[in-house]
């Protein structure tokens, strides 16, 4: 098999990639990356690596923004119906005492730094009362940092940008250690 060569990859996008091409594109990437967020499959960010790659930074961000709130909030509706069929999760969490109300706040920040997988999120909080609206409006304002990110290092990428990603891996970083210190602390304060 030939390898396709950055050149190459960017005279494709460039000069065969038509406006129709790009309009199914996006189509087919919205489709599936709700698919994915309904299903809990943690591959989003490599779909928004891809298609900032594939069609530009905006338009991805823009469309992904649209596709995570809805994936996310039929997730919620999905894992809703099912956790009431089947309460395995609610019970281990009950008997746990891990079972409390959620906080918009902590909902918005485990969005933006990466705690742990939102898919565990949107399943814990399937399992209480929370607000699907207030889960959404949260899911809304938190997704915007990890899509923009996602997307800037896939288009950094195709580009072999090294100011881009660099800027971009210290954020990732910077939001890893901000992460792991909040987990501590949460960590901690359940302790205490």
């Amino acid at each position: 098999l030939d390898i396709l060569k950055l050149d190459e990859f960017n005279y494709f996008i460039e000069n065969d990639f038509s406006n129709i091409k790009k309009i199914f594109t996006i189509i087919f990437l919205f489709i599936l990356y709700i698919c994915l967020v309904v299903l809990n499959l943690p591959v989003t960010p490599f779909v928004v690596m891809y298609s900032a790659a594939l069609l530009g930074t905006i338009e991805t961000i823009i469309y992904i923004f649209f596709a995570s709130s809805i994936g996310v909030y039929f997730s919620l509706l999905v894992n809703r119906y099912f956790n009431k069929k089947v309460k395995f999760i609610r019970n281990q969490l009950s008997k746990m005492n891990l079972l409390f109300k959620p906080n918009i706040f902590y909902i918005i920040l485990l969005r933006i730094i990466p705690i742990v997988p939102f898919s565990w999120i949107t399943i814990y909080v399937s399992n209480t009362d929370f607000s699907a609206k207030k889960f959404l409006f949260a899911n809304c304002i938190g997704c915007i940092v990890p899509i923009t990110l996602s997307a800037y290092l896939g288009k950094s990428i195709i580009e072999n940008n090294q100011s881009m990603l660099l800027i971009i891996f210290l954020i990732f970083v910077f939001l890893i250690i901000c992460g792991k210190l909040i987990n501590k602390y949460l960590t901690k304060k359940a302790i205490i």
